[in-house]
């Protein structure tokens, strides 16, 4: 439980963008953590975030990898807490990471497949995602696909309630405020301002 903690709270530190808190906690739990658990796994990513935010791919690229190896070993053990930790669910986090790093096109690509990886009943996750790589659009070929795939992620947002997703969306909707003339953007504005009428 402590570890989980831990991990999890080096997760929030990088969501709030504290990077030195995400490296810190991430490397204290992963001490804690039994060696090629799926907590060690989790702590590995959420530190690789961390990385990210600090300018240093090199070590945040070193700690997805390392988290993609634990993954992807049968554990040695029941799995509990971090059941759902897989390959995918990394894969997204790296993609996020290489967004901020500046390397969309290959944010793009690592979205794509960890969309294409999700359960069908993962709805909230896939929201999120989408709403992720459409940042990573925005950057790697323009507004168009970017606001397509940001409506795509309000339908989900729309039908399941996720403050995460309509949070993501709240600061793309931002960042395409340039191309509000564009039709496919204004398209999503006009929804998404719709929706949060509605919310409120």
């Amino acid at each position: 439980m402590t570890v989980y903690v831990m991990a999890r709270k080096s997760q929030l530190a990088g969501d709030m963008k504290d990077s030195l808190d995400a490296v810190d906690l991430a490397e204290s739990a992963q001490r804690l953590a039994r060696p090629g658990s799926r907590l060690s796994a989790m702590s590995a990513v959420y530190g690789a975030h961390g990385h990210a935010l600090l300018g240093d791919e090199m070590a945040s690229q070193r700690a997805y990898d390392q988290a993609l190896l634990l993954v992807s070993r049968p554990p040695d053990a029941e799995v509990g807490r971090g059941r759902w930790l897989d390959a995918a669910y990394v894969e997204a986090q790296q993609a996020r990471s290489l967004s901020l790093l500046g390397r969309h096109h290959a944010a793009v690509i690592g979205f794509e497949r960890a969309i294409g990886a999700l359960p069908a009943s993962y709805r909230r996750d896939r929201g999120v995602y989408l709403a992720r790589s459409a940042v990573a659009q925005l950057h790697a070929g323009g507004p168009e696909q970017a606001a397509v795939t940001a409506s795509e992620a309000l339908s989900i947002a729309t039908v399941t309630g996720s403050a995460r997703i309509f949070g993501e969306l709240a600061a793309l909707d931002a960042l395409l405020q340039p191309w509000r003339s564009v039709p496919e953007v204004a398209d999503f504005q006009q929804s998404l301002d719709s929706v949060m009428l509605r919310e409120v």
